[in-house]
């Protein structure tokens, strides 16, 4: 499994953590816990493996909260667990496929986000249909084009006397 490094300094809430549906993640403490609870067994499932890790493994698409406690009671850590498709290996694929371009991607629900700057409409497009592979429709398009689109035009003047426009009519 990935691994997630948490140093939760003297914030109690630590972020998010994608984990991908059927796959798993490990979070690693920067000190020793006595107890971790999840907020829903449906969406996501805990193991500790050690006295400063819990393996975490992602059941059914959604979000729900990890929450470490020390030996005492006290909260140590408040982890969002987003439980979607496995946007680890699409990041990966979107980087092979797609070299040179800045594409993220992130879970929002059971969504997937993509961000970042492409070169073109194309590039766009074809990441899109690519996220479209693990997620579906619901593939949240938040990219922008970075160069600027250029249209060709081809324009021709003409000339003609004003007196010789009136005969006309």
């Amino acid at each position: 499994p990935a691994q997630a490094q948490y140093a939760t300094g003297n914030s109690v809430h630590a972020g998010q953590l994608d984990v991908a549906l059927n796959k798993s993640q490990t979070v690693t403490l920067d000190r020793p816990f006595g107890r971790a609870m999840i907020g829903s067994e449906d969406i996501a499932d805990i193991m500790p493996i050690t006295d400063r890790s819990i393996y975490v493994l992602g059941k059914k698409m959604g979000t729900t909260s990890l929450t470490v406690y020390d030996s005492g009671g006290r909260v140590i850590t408040i982890v969002d667990i987003a439980v979607g498709p496995d946007v680890m290996t699409l990041r990966r694929q979107l980087t092979e496929l797609m070299p040179g371009e800045n594409i993220s991607a992130r879970i929002s629900n059971e969504a997937v986000v993509l961000s970042g700057v492409v070169s073109s409409a194309v590039a766009a497009q074809n990441a899109m249909q690519i996220a479209g592979t693990y997620a579906g429709d619901k593939v949240v398009n938040m990219m922008g084009v970075g160069s600027s689109q250029q249209v060709m035009l081809e324009v021709r003047f003409s000339e003609i006397n004003r007196q010789t426009g009136k005969d006309i009519g």
